[in-house]
């Protein structure tokens, strides 16, 4: 006879496994009668999360502009994404975790010529705020494949407290590349595990 005690560890250790993805679809953040802009709860399903949650949806109060710029098309899993300007994403918890995959879509090369490009920079760090991972992604226009959203596997972002992203902008000008200002990108099924502090 199974014991109850073994079957939860089994449950468990698959959970772990497994992981988890935050898509923010449960929070309330409907774009009626202006565009949704709800506030985070904290913790989110065990999560500190900064940021600013936007509604994908178009509605006839909310939708993309003759320039396009905004959220519109960037959900994986409609209506909310995450929405990361600059240095204003972070996410954390007390006990350590994973970020193992992530869903980025953005509009900040609308409109710019080719070469121009967004990066995407995930920092993981430990308990004591020292630095265990560092992964970018460069999203170069005219040489990325495929549109927006773009599914990104992050290797090694694991056994980490805190995820702090930062986003940035380079813009061809003159023939020359030049670091704009800040970049937004918008992120979406973000898949994360538990994991052990090391």
């Amino acid at each position: 006879m199974v014991s109850l005690f073994k079957i939860l560890s089994q449950v468990a250790t698959v959970t772990a496994v497994q992981g988890a993805v935050l898509t923010f679809d449960d929070i309330p953040n409907a774009n009626f009668p202006t565009c949704g802009n709800a506030a985070l709860p904290k913790p989110y399903k065990g999560f500190t999360v900064t940021g600013t949650l936007l509604n994908t949806t178009a509605t006839s109060q909310c939708h993309p502009s003759s320039a396009g710029w905004g959220p519109w098309g960037s959900a994986t899993s409609p209506p909310n994404i995450l929405a990361c300007t600059g240095k204003s994403c972070v996410i954390s918890r007390p006990s350590c975790f994973g970020l193992s995959k992530v869903s980025i879509g953005s509009t900040d090369l609308n409109r710019l010529e080719d070469g121009s490009s967004l990066e995407v920079r995930l920092t993981g760090k430990r308990a004591n705020g020292s630095v265990k991972k560092v992964i970018k992604k460069k999203f170069v226009k005219g040489v990325m494949t495929g549109g927006w959203p773009q599914t990104v596997t992050l290797n090694g972002l694991t056994g980490v407290r805190k995820v702090e992203i930062f986003v940035e902008r380079t813009q061809i000008i003159g023939g020359d590349a030049v670091v704009v200002s800040d970049g937004t990108a918008y992120l979406d099924s973000i898949k994360y595990e538990q994991a052990s502090c090391y």
